[in-house]
């Protein structure tokens, strides 16, 4: 066997180079010092280019990557989406989810944003460090650079505008993807520019490791000679010496025809300069160094010339036919002739070209048939998804449809049962009415969960954006589900800032379907102790209302808090669970609370509770604040009562202390020999109020505090004032309406208040025979007097009836349905306040409309035709005595009260 390349490469180059090498390294001792400044400059001229070819790098890398995120479906599909309702409420949450998928894989990019083609910033994911202070970015430099770019990519190094600092900044154009036939769109259908930022860590990163390996220093400059990037960093930020930045200049000016050897350019703003040490620059000895130089090059150069002979012919040209080769496999042409008959090296490597040859071309023909498969299964595919979404649309419309039409016997079915359990039955009957209730309630749940769904799923969930009180929604919540949590032996507890109670905007019916859901769920897996509804206005500098749900009962488990909002995902999935439901309550708050702009967080230890935080961007202003009236001793059994207690009297100008038992006020009355100004107290703490303060107190004023659902004393045996109970959950407006009678007024003037008594009538117009026989009945238990109206003439012939009779009675409440038979509520309510023009006279009745909450466009109707209030069917008991309370005659202050 012939002897390897190696061995001939060997035995030629050491009898030839030997020699001459032997000379060179003798004469070179000497000028090894005198020769510093060649060596350092190579070096620094080395690491210059790899410094350039290291930064160019990585700024190429970031623009490919940025291309192909540009270039995913999901992002042009979104770009593509004319739609804007669809674009946000459907393809934006999948299309940040992808960015915010970048930003983790890729944590350098600080900031991915979309820009649409008209300058609007309309998806952004970003640091926590970096500010968004605008989303108009058509008067940037930076976008009217992007706009103005050549090709579809843009980068350079600039001031971020939010950032106030230098970034590299970089675009990549977006074009919609045409979904009908999978390809792409020609380049003048653009739809906006992807843009990422980066920070310019990873240039001070390379140039740190560069410069440790050599004597001068590297600096990476702006085109103002400014210092972005150094080993020493107390240099950052200054300017370069003066030799550097003539040499900048003449970089910049193109003024020579050599380029700098030791000024490169990598952006038109941003450059690489070399600094070499003083030491370096001496010439002593260099007549010397020149002299052996020469004498030392003629020897190489005789023996480059003869070792170039041989190698040309030994390992060049076989070398040069394999690069050939290999460049044709690359471009998939037919090959030369390979030196594959060879024994060394070169042949072994030959011989490996022409497999890899003709393993690529096998692969390649595999490649080709697969690509084929592929295309036919994506047409299969997207046969099958439009399929899919026409059935999705389908299912929808029948859900919608089969709960309005579900929504009307059950209306009767609850109504008359819950009507039934209120009369005298025998305890097993009982006991079948009620599981009859409650599986009504908990369908009629279900179909409301699964409407809900349904609309958000199909993109058709709308917002009604009108003013509304978020402190009276909770206060009509907690009533609602008051009954709830009295039969679970649950303290129910409302703890609102009276901020709260002012108007803001935003969507009433979905807010109540949000809290109603969530305390609900509290009030459902919670066995013992309390359920408190919180709220606060948080005034920084995005102002929102924050509300927590704060429950003590079982918890959730930890390994289940990272599926809680999916849909149909259920704590307890077995078939033995003790709780039911579709599993789809969460899953609709948070899609409701993102819809509104707000979010969602859940916090939960098992067997130790659940807090749910709601933060929704309300503007709720402080208000003013109260004059002092004085010390109020509060004490409630539970310290969430107490806080809701004490902070409505705080904004009555109450200064408030606790007291949790009897030592506690013996002393606060060992301490201060003055009484307090107001005492408020749960029923447990009679016994030593009556001690201390005797059963009729002259000093401090008195409030007891009772359950609305308890029997029994209800404090009135220590108090002198009949009216001074409160019931909790405590409402704001009865507190306020209390605490205003104690502090202006005798105990008569309470009295006489409370002859005052509303009238006791309602006029109920439905319909529908079966709902409104469910009404009557409701209303006689309430002990209230009801006149009905089948039609729109009906009711008109009753009111006018009423008004000019020979002796007028008026009405309390007129009861409406939104849908009359022959007439609709915008119709109605233009008639009723025709007849009251031409008589002369007020009707001076609460309007509340009915329907059904399956239908969100009929509370709106009824709202924007003048009524005062809505009723959702099917409702509790405990729901129509609310919504009475609120709108009964005394509470709205009307002047002919005393008429009925």
């Amino acid at each position: 066997m012939r002897a390897g390349l190696s061995l001939k490469v060997v035995a030629t180059i050491v009898p030839l180079v030997f020699a001459p090498l032997a000379v060179l390294a003798g004469l070179s001792l000497y000028q090894l010092k005198q020769s510093e400044r060649v060596r350092t400059q190579e070096v620094m001229r080395g690491a210059l280019r790899n410094l350039a070819m290291d930064v160019r790098s990585e700024i190429e890398t970031s623009q490919r990557n940025l291309k192909f995120f540009a270039d995913a479906s999901d992002v042009r599909k979104y770009a593509g989406t004319k739609d804007e309702v669809r674009r946000y409420n459907l393809l934006q949450p999948g299309f940040i989810d992808y960015l915010k998928e970048i930003r983790r894989a890729y944590p350098a990019y600080e900031e991915l944003r979309f820009i649409l083609p008209d300058g609007y910033e309309d998806t952004r994911v970003a640091s926590s460090q970096l500010p968004n202070l605008t989303e108009d970015e058509s008067g940037t430099p930076l976008f009217r650079a992007i706009k103005s770019m050549a090709g579809d990519s843009y980068t350079e190094i600039a001031v971020h505008p939010d950032a106030n600092a230098l970034r590299l900044l970089q675009a990549q154009r977006v074009y919609p993807l045409d979904t009908s036939i999978g390809l792409g769109v020609t380049p003048t259908d653009l739809a906006g520019y992807l843009v990422m930022s980066r920070d310019l860590k990873f240039v001070q990163k390379t140039v740190e490791e560069l410069n440790r390996n050599i004597s001068g220093e590297l600096l990476v400059v702006d085109a103002a000679g400014r210092v972005l990037a150094t080993r020493d960093r107390a240099r950052l930020g200054k300017l370069v010496a003066d030799d550097a930045l003539q040499r900048l200049h003449r970089l910049q000016q193109r003024a020579e025809d050599t380029p700098d050897p030791f000024t490169a350019e990598l952006l038109p703003n941003l450059f690489v300069i070399a600094e070499l040490p003083d030491s370096i620059f001496s010439n002593s000895a260099a007549a010397l160094a020149r002299a052996l130089l020469i004498t030392a090059a003629l020897a190489v150069v005789l023996t480059s010339f003869l070792l170039s002979l041989l190698l040309a012919r030994l390992v060049v040209r076989p070398v040069q036919t394999l690069t050939a080769a290999t460049v044709e496999i690359g471009n998939e042409r037919p090959t030369g002739v390979l030196p594959t008959a060879r024994d060394d090296e070169i042949g072994a490597l030959a011989r490996a070209l022409e497999f890899m040859r003709k393993t690529l071309l096998e692969r390649r023909q595999g490649l080709l048939e697969q690509n084929r498969l592929l295309a036919e299964r994506g047409a299969q595919l997207e046969f099958a998804r439009d399929a899919a979404q026409a059935a999705n649309r389908a299912k929808s419309a029948f859900l919608a449809t089969m709960s309005h039409e579900i929504r009307t016997p059950m209306n009767g079915v609850l109504g008359m049962t819950e009507l039934l359990l209120g009369t005298s039955l025998q305890a097993r009957q009982r006991s079948y009415a009620t599981t009859i209730l409650q599986s009504g309630q908990n369908l009629l749940s279900i179909i409301n969960d699964i409407l809900d769904f349904s609309k958000i799923e199909e993109g058709k969930l709308s917002l009604h954006i009108a003013p509304f009180s978020p402190g009276e929604l909770c206060e009509e919540l907690i009533d609602a589900l008051g009954a709830t949590a009295f039969g679970r032996s649950i303290e129910l507890i409302c703890d609102l800032e009276p901020a709260l109670f002012t108007p803001v905007e935003g969507d009433q019916a979905r807010l109540r379907q949000v809290l109603i859901n969530l305390v609900g769920n509290a009030i459902k897996f919670t066995d013992r102790g309390e359920v408190i509804l919180r709220g606060r206005a948080v005034r920084d500098q995005f102002p929102s209302v924050r509300f927590e749900i704060i429950d003590t009962g079982i918890g959730i488990p930890a390994d289940v808090l990272l599926h809680i909002f999916e849909p149909f995902y259920q704590v307890d999935g077995t078939a033995s669970r003790r709780h039911g439901g579709t599993g789809l309550g969460l899953a609709i708050v948070r899609q409701l609370l993102e819809a509104m702009g707000g979010k969602i967080s859940l916090q939960s230890e098992e067997g130790a509770g659940t807090r749910v935080t709601v933060e929704l961007p309300f503007d709720c202003p402080p208000l003013p604040l109260p004059a002092p009236r004085g010390l109020a001793l509060v004490g409630c059994e539970s310290s969430g009562q107490s806080a809701a207690v004490q902070a409505l009297l705080e904004a009555r100008g109450y200064e408030v202390q606790r007291i949790a038992v009897e030592e506690d006020l013996q002393a606060r009355r060992a301490a201060v020999a003055v009484p307090p100004a107001l005492i408020v107290v749960e029923k447990r703490f009679l016994q030593a109020m009556r001690r201390e303060f005797g059963a009729e107190p002259a000093g401090p004023r008195a409030i007891v505090l009772k359950r609305r659902l308890d029997a029994g004393d209800d404090g009135n045996t220590w108090s002198n004032h009949p009216r001074n109970v409160l019931e909790l959950p405590l409402r704001r407006r009865e507190v306020e309406y209390l605490l205003g009678g104690l502090e202006t007024a005798s105990p008569a003037c309470a009295d006489a208040a409370s002859a005052r008594e509303c009238r006791t009538r309602v006029l109920v117009a439905d319909g529908d025979m079966i709902n409104q026989l469910v009404l009557v009945e409701m209303l006689s238990i309430l002990g209230l007097h009801c006149t009905t109206a089948n039609t729109a003439e009906d009711l008109l012939k009753r009111l006018e009836q009423s008004l000019l009779g020979d002796a007028p009675t008026g009405f309390g409440w007129i009861l409406l349905d939104g849908q009359l038979a022959d007439m609709d509520a915008l119709r109605v309510i233009g008639l009723i306040k025709a007849m009251e023009q031409r008589h002369g006279l007020a009707v001076g009745a609460a309007l509340i409309g009915l329907g059904s909450a399956a239908r969100a466009q009929e509370r709106a109707h009824c709202l924007a035709a003048g009524m005062d209030d809505f009723l959702e069917r099917p409702c509790s008991q405990v729901e129509l005595e609310s919504l009475l309370a609120r709108w009964r005659p005394a509470a709205r202050g009307e002047g002919n009260a005393d008429q009925g």
